[in-house]
């Protein structure tokens, strides 16, 4: 569906006022916190602070016309649906310190990870590329490779790329390519080990990738790689930003040229190829590359406004957050009529144009509106204190691949949900399984 002819909500300079008003007020807030607090948990909730109302600032220049109108009330509420939980996280974590965060907690050695654990990692890395290597090729043998049907049009193609597949399996496979992209990138920047590993991941997983005819998945492995990076790497912070630049780039226009392709076959008798600067209502002289950017990273806060006025137009649960970790079974509970083009049809979510992406509150805006999405930003700030009670340097290695897991969810946070959906539950148990391969071959080691 395309909702962008809101023609109920007219700007007349105030409401944009305020909003611009307020992301550069937090944003300004949140660069003072970063660099005056040493404690890792409060920096990362400065840096989201950052993030969220920095982009949030992008999306009020209204660079596609596309872009809907905001009320003020929606511009005051979007800018604080990270700020005000994540300031009361920092207050309670400020008033119940515990005893194992120090002041110092954000050192030096904070990517520390003894000698003897690194080996063992590198054992259980080894496992988990073998197990998901298996499930991936028995996965193609069965339901067949995407990229065959490339020449029928788009929609075969994605018929054949987003159906049911592997059962469980597949979904879990993906979540835990990232918990062994994780612990490599550890060991590689780290330690200086398993460069080949890391090496081997990034071309099977790509190559996976182009066969499935997919961009998010390679994203999220390459965000990671350089997510790692300036986490664990000893360079100083200039030296890394100037050795992710050219890489971050060659990311956005592989992603961009890949996005082209695939929207070109839907109309192979057309002449005229497609465009996202046309297809957006963007400046003609746009660059492609950014207009892809703008397009599924900042547009997507007007899909969550949409979402949320659905609520409260209509004033009851859509189901749609269940529906996101197990559309059949929550389809076969509530009684719906279900088929991979229902599944579809039941959890689309208003957008504008093509741009279909609700930011990782758009689900649950859609079910429970304002309220729900305030709750939710407070309950995924909560773990901070909750699950990273200790000193970044006494984390074991599944307490840090997960903390890299949470700082990427809020990396991709208008993009989508990394931490309330079927991911999730593959990260789990993918953290689980390394946890537990760990410590019995550390075990064995010792005895």
């Amino acid at each position: 569906m395309n909702n962008f002819d809101e023609t109920y909500y007219i700007d007349f300079g105030l409401t944009q006022f305020v909003s611009i008003f307020l992301s550069i007020s937090i944003i300004l807030i949140s660069l003072f916190g970063f660099f005056s607090d040493k404690s890792y948990r409060s920096r990362f909730i400065w840096f989201v602070n950052f993030f969220w109302s920095s982009l949030l600032l992008l999306n009020r220049t209204r660079l596609s016309g596309l872009q809907i109108e905001w009320t003020l009330i929606e511009q005051v509420l979007v800018n604080f649906v990270i700020f005000i939980p994540s300031t009361l996280i920092l207050y309670l974590i400020s008033i119940f310190p515990t005893k194992n965060v120090s002041s110092n907690a954000y050192s030096s050695n904070l990517s520390e990870i003894s000698s003897s654990d690194a080996k063992i990692m590198l054992v259980v890395l080894k496992i988990f590329v073998f197990v998901i290597s298996i499930i991936f090729i028995v996965d193609l043998i069965i339901y067949g490779v995407p990229l065959l049907s490339m020449n029928l049009g788009s929609v075969i193609l994605n018929d054949t790329r987003l159906s049911a597949r592997t059962p469980i399996l597949y979904t879990f496979a993906h979540s835990w390519v990232l918990i062994a992209v994780i612990a490599a990138s550890m060991l590689v920047f780290h330690h200086r080990i398993a460069k080949r590993w890391l090496s081997l991941i990034i071309i099977l997983y790509t190559f996976h990738s182009i066969l499935m005819f997919g961009r998010g998945t390679v994203i999220y492995m390459f965000a990671t790689i350089l997510l790692c990076f300036f986490i664990f790497s000893k360079r100083t912070n200039v030296n890394k930003i100037v050795i992710v630049i050219l890489p971050i780039l060659s990311v956005l226009i592989l992603f961009s040229l890949a996005g082209t392709l695939r929207q070109s076959l839907g109309d192979q008798e057309s002449l005229i190829p497609f465009s996202i600067v046309e297809y957006g209502l963007f400046n003609e002289h746009t660059p492609e590359f950014f207009s892809w950017l703008y397009g599924y990273a900042v547009i997507n806060f007007d899909n969550l406004i949409l979402c949320i006025r659905d609520f409260q137009v209509r004033g009851e649960m859509g189901f749609k957050t269940l529906l996101n970790f197990a559309p059949s079974f929550v389809g076969e509970l509530l009684n719906m009529e279900y088929s991979s083009r229902a599944a579809d049809g039941i959890q689309s979510l208003p957008y504008v144009g093509r741009f279909n992406l609700p930011t990782a509150y758009g689900s649950i805006g859609y079910d429970y509106g304002w309220i729900g999405v305030f709750t939710y930003s407070l309950f995924i700030f909560s773990m901070l204190p909750i699950v990273f009670y200790k000193n970044f340097t006494n984390l074991g290695p599944s307490s840090k691949i997960f903390l890299v897991y949470l700082i990427l969810s809020f990396l991709f946070i208008t993009i989508t949900n990394l931490l309330f959906t079927s991911r999730i539950l593959g990260f789990i148990s993918g953290i689980l399984m390394f946890k537990f391969i760990f410590l019995i071959l550390k075990q064995s080691k010792i005895n």
